[in-house]
């Protein structure tokens, strides 16, 4: 075997080993509206495809800032540290909703008039003697962070973003 065939014998070889066949991917969070009525919306956060949490959001008011929900549809999103004089806040805060900046899924139980401004809750449990109100909020977004942080650290095949993806499917 002369030089040059050998110098394509191992350029097919290294090609092959070389070119990797995963393409990089999102992780992606679906939430799933499951019930509407006229005080609020409520369903389930899925990160990619598994782990479901409760959320909570206002109703839909055409996405009027501040008293409505957003619309159904696909948003990049980013994590987001807060600071404030009670500590460190952790939320995901969706990018690119039209008419409206600062939506997040964050921690809270009630969605009339109290702790979302059309912000996406999440819960691990639904208060069955109260309407429009979820339970264990802080435990859900906990889970939610280490859900995400293990996926985020993985050094085998870590996410290049984070997408979520919202869906009327009553």
């Amino acid at each position: 075997m002369n030089a040059f065939n050998l110098f394509l014998l191992i350029l097919a070889s290294a090609t092959h080993v070389l070119v990797p066949s995963v393409a990089p991917r999102e992780l992606v969070i679906t939430i799933e509206r499951k019930a509407s009525g006229p005080k609020c919306q409520m369903g389930y956060l899925i990160v990619d495809g598994a782990a479901r949490l409760y959320t909570l959001e206002l109703p839909d008011g055409n996405n009027a800032p501040f008293v409505s929900s957003i619309p159904a549809g696909e948003y990049s999103a980013q994590i987001n540290k807060l600071h404030n004089d009670r500590g460190l806040h952790w939320r995901i805060e969706l990018l690119g909703v039209r008419g409206r900046d600062r939506v997040q899924i964050h921690i809270g139980n009630e969605a009339v008039f109290k702790d979302t401004k059309g912000c996406i809750l999440v819960g691990k449990d639904v208060d069955r003697r109260s309407e429009c109100r979820i339970t264990r909020s802080a435990e859900a977004l906990a889970d939610l962070k280490k859900m995400i942080d293990d996926r985020l650290d993985d050094p085998v095949d870590p996410p290049t973003g984070i997408r979520v993806v919202i869906k009327d499917v009553q």
